[in-house]
């Protein structure tokens, strides 16, 4: 028995001990992923193909883990959801949209405002070392905002290792800019201006362009050199040709052949504009339930009069959308919630007067369930707020340091007080159920030219292995004399030491025996 390939290229041979595999069919974690970034970006489904390509990408154990996840190019008129995209990607993969880094790649028209990725180097002005800095889990890194500080600081809440990185207006930005990230979307990794290697392998790249959109206008008028018989219907095909044509004049081969895929985004229609109206409506409500106060939330409800109206005072024009929208909702329901005429859980409703050509408001008042859950939610985050102190009294603990020393923390001396004479190796309780975790022991070990810089070494790895990764210590030890050295053994999983050696390039690790 044979039975033909689904690409019908070939046919496979049958027998009791052959399965035949379908590779072809999307997992249901991958069809729930498009779904979700479907049901947001709207009236854009050739977009659909780079939410599946992060997913397959990203779940891959085999896929070339020496370059970036994805590197991708969007080409649009401006106000179509390009932008949107990598913050859907960020809300997708950690329930935040503003976990990403964005450039506005305006900034960077100048070669010399490169240095500001790059970072001052050593001996020159606006150099600021690192290793001295103080910086909490929320700090930003001041010396650039592409650091693996910032990067891990963004998408450290979610638990996953994959940063999305937007690039907004990437065609007005310098050829230094642009020649910077080459190396990004070739080799996924930058050297920075102090010696910092920022490791991109786990990044998602979305490069936002508006290249060749004037040229479509012109087509679309019937301008000089495209036709002289008056406006154009613009056709996907003229869209692609003219994209391709600006692709090729702007950038060249070794570029282009970094991106793996060029979306085109297309103007809206009437209809795609109108559930657009929705998704904004729906993110006002997000907006009401964020922002308000505990217990002071309610609902908004926009009537279909209201939103055709929106509708008609829009046209096609997403922008003027936002506008319209600010004006006409945001700005009258902020001064009502001000005047205390929305009360707790009540409903309002939004309509447009055609008589008196305007949106009217109403409020119907919540149940006395909705409004006792909103009291009691009220009452719940009053007495958070009000603890500020730990169980057994103690001062809240500090915040997290992720990169430089926490203050000093010297081994303890000898009997006789003598710095320079070796200290004996500090050890520390192991806390219950490490082994049965199934976590290994490590020794992990920093060289340094002198004592002072080992110390400060040391104090950086513990501040990592104890405030960040809360992995159980086994023993701690600083040589005092040349060669000078520290090292602790950890419990610890192979991922986070890979973690650990990328946030601190010096260190070494090996696993040891019991």
């Amino acid at each position: 028995m044979t039975i033909e390939h689904k690409t019908g290229t070939s046919l496979i041979a049958l027998n009791s001990s052959v399965i035949v595999l379908d590779p072809y069919t999307p997992s249901p974690s991958e069809e729930a992923f498009v779904h979700q970034f479907g049901r947001k970006i709207i009236g854009q489904p050739a977009a659909e193909q780079i939410a599946s390509m992060v997913h397959n990408a990203y779940s891959n154990p085999f896929r070339d883990k020496t370059r970036p996840i994805g590197v991708y190019y969007l080409v649009g008129p401006s106000r179509t959801g390009k932008s949107y995209t990598g913050e859907v990607l960020a809300e997708l993969m950690h329930g935040t949209q503003d976990a990403l880094t964005r450039l506005q790649c305006g900034d960077y028209e100048e070669d010399h405002q490169v240095a500001d990725l790059r970072g001052a180097p050593p001996g020159y002005i606006g150099f600021k070392d690192v290793g001295k800095l103080k910086l909490t889990a929320e700090d930003e890194d001041p010396t650039t905002p592409i650091s693996n500080h910032n990067l891990m600081r963004l998408r450290m809440k979610s638990g996953k290792e994959i940063d999305i990185v937007l690039l907004e207006e990437f065609e007005k930005s310098s050829y230094d800019f642009y020649k910077f990230w080459m190396g990004a979307f070739d080799k996924g990794k930058v050297k920075l201006s102090d010696g910092r290697i920022v490791d991109f392998t786990n990044t998602v790249f979305i490069l936002t362009s508006n290249l060749g959109m004037e040229q479509l206008e012109d087509l679309a008028k019937g301008g000089i050199g495209f036709t002289t018989g008056g406006p154009k219907v613009i056709t996907e095909d003229d869209v692609k040709g003219v994209v391709d044509a600006e692709m090729k004049r702007r950038y060249k081969p070794e570029f282009r052949n970094r991106l793996d895929a060029v979306v085109i985004f297309r103007p809206f229609s009437a209809e795609e504009l109108g559930k657009v109206v929705v998704t904004e409506l729906a993110r006002i409500q997000e907006r009401v339930i964020k922002q308000a106060p505990v217990g002071k939330r309610f609902k908004l409800v926009c009537d279909e009069g209201a939103r055709k109206q929106l509708l008609i005072q829009t046209g096609t024009n997403v922008a003027e959308l936002k506008r319209v929208m600010q004006k006409e909702l945001l700005t009258p329901l902020g001064r009502l919630f001000n005047m205390g005429k929305l009360p707790p859980a009540c409903t309002v409703t939004v309509s447009y007067n055609a008589q008196f050509e305007r949106f009217d408001f109403s409020m119907l008042p919540g149940t006395a369930a909705e409004v006792k859950a909103q009291e009691e939610e009220a009452a719940k985050a009053a007495k958070a707020a009000q603890t500020t102190d730990t169980k057994d009294g103690a001062k809240p603990k500090e915040p997290l340091l992720l990169e430089g020393p926490k203050g000093p923390t010297k081994n303890p001396k000898d009997p006789k007080g003598d710095p320079k004479k070796p200290v004996a190796a500090l050890f520390q309780p192991l806390q219950d159920g490490s082994r049965d975790r199934g976590l290994d022991r490590y020794l992990i070990q920093a060289k340094a030219n002198n004592f002072n810089d080992t110390e400060d070494r040391g104090e950086e790895i513990m501040n990592y292995v104890l405030e960040v990764l809360d992995l159980d210590v086994v023993y701690e030890y600083t040589s005092h004399t040349a060669p000078y050295r520290f090292d602790v053994v950890v419990f610890a999983t192979e991922a986070q030491m890979e973690m650990l050696k990328k946030l601190m390039p010096y260190i070494v690790y090996a696993k040891r025996g019991e």
